[in-house]
């Protein structure tokens, strides 16, 4: 028996003040928990590739010369893959008239269709540009079919932020549910889950359990190793 569990011990009688009101302190725990994370409600993603430098940097520099004479998505056009060849013309079109779109050029021809350069206005890592991406491939499907491809750079971080946001707001880091309004009445518990958000997550009854934190820190360190 450790100083901390002895009778009289902070962990003790913090255990104690627990077990004569769990339900009272785990709503407050949530509480608490649910005010430290309102701040996922104002996250922002405008932070973008260009703008993680602290000092100013060539390429950022690069790309205020070339936004300044030429559109700036010059250095990193948006590219599309049309793999029926005779439509791409129509494709060429329909996304040149995307709002934002500068201009749209067929750049190579193979087995598997053909290739578009689309250069957009604005810098080709901004919000601007990535919020071009949805109306770009409307307009590509709608004239060159589903299995007309939008890629490139702008596409590619277009993605990874809206998997990100996904995360975000659905993605619960839980490894761990304790419910403090339930003894364990086994010895050697059975593996007990709770579901949330759809995710099968471990269960502890912990009710009156004095040495739950050491249960708690053995589970997280290692596991369930029975």
């Amino acid at each position: 028996m450790t100083p901390n569990t002895a009778p009289g011990g902070p962990w003790r009688r913090l255990g104690d003040r627990i077990a004569k009101s769990p339900r009272r302190v785990w709503i407050g725990a949530l509480l608490v928990l649910l005010v430290m994370a309102c701040g996922l409600f104002k996250y922002d993603d405008g932070l973008t590739s260009s703008g993680g430098f602290r000092d100013e940097v060539e390429a950022v520099k690069g790309e205020k010369l070339i936004g300044e004479s030429f559109p700036g998505g010059t250095n990193a056009p948006t590219e599309i893959v049309v793999p029926d060849a005779a439509k791409a013309p129509a494709v060429a079109v329909a996304v040149g008239d995307v709002d934002g779109v500068a201009q749209v050029k067929a750049v190579a021809k193979g087995e598997t269709g053909v290739l578009l350069n689309a250069v957009l206005d604005p810098e080709p890592y901004s919000t601007e540009a990535f919020a071009l991406i949805p109306d770009i491939r409307d307009a590509a499907h709608e004239a060159g079919g589903p299995d007309t491809l939008v890629g490139g750079g702008t596409a590619v971080e277009y993605d990874i932020r809206e998997a990100n946001k996904s995360d975000v707001k659905l993605i619960v880091p839980l490894v761990l549910v304790v419910d403090l309004t339930e003894a364990e009445p086994d010895r050697l518990p059975p593996h007990r889950q709770i579901t949330l958000l759809g995710c099968p997550i471990p269960l502890v009854l912990g009710r009156g359990a004095h040495h739950l934190s050491f249960v708690l820190l053995q589970y997280l360190k290692g596991g369930r190793q029975a």
